[in-house]
């Protein structure tokens, strides 16, 4: 493999410099049986992003994400836990699945799970979420907002 510059005219500079490392390229598993959540969704991001569902378990938040059409940009995904006032006190902040499948990666009719961890002292929580640009940061619009809160909140006794 070989690495080579292109000017802004799309002209090559310089001398291709060749690597001469073994790099594998691999395709991610794929999930095409939808995944059991708690709480099953219809909520929809203006990308064709869709959240099919939800679950909560203690400080883990499991998000199961689908697609209509592959998104053309990579998106970030961001999770905030805000107190009963709304103030964030934790957040996640991530392309999908631990920085490992981007949504360019998604396919239509594929699940994509996200997982999301929070070390969270007693008491009750919000969930708000919602999709970005990272070079513009531009939130992506839904119908009425640019993220959106789940109706269960994370009970910690």
């Amino acid at each position: 493999i070989g690495i080579q510059l292109l000017n802004n005219d799309r002209e090559w500079v310089g001398e291709p410099v060749i690597l001469d490392k073994t790099i594998t390229i691999s395709e991610p598993d794929r999930l095409f049986d939808k995944p059991t959540t708690i709480h099953e969704t219809s909520i929809r991001w203006g990308n064709s992003i869709q959240l099919s569902g939800y679950s909560i378990n203690d400080n883990t938040l499991m998000l199961v994400w689908q697609t209509d059409n592959t998104p053309s940009k990579s998106l970030r995904l961001f999770v905030h836990i805000l107190d009963a006032d709304g103030n964030i006190i934790a957040q996640s902040d991530s392309i999908p699945a631990n920085w490992t499948r981007p949504t360019t990666s998604w396919i239509p009719e594929e699940y994509i799970i996200t997982s999301h961890q929070f070390d969270l002292s007693t008491g009750n929580y919000r969930i708000r979420i919602g999709w970005y640009d990272p070079i513009t940061g531009e939130r992506i619009n839904m119908n009425t907002s640019d993220s959106y809160t789940l109706e269960t909140p994370i009970i910690i006794n």
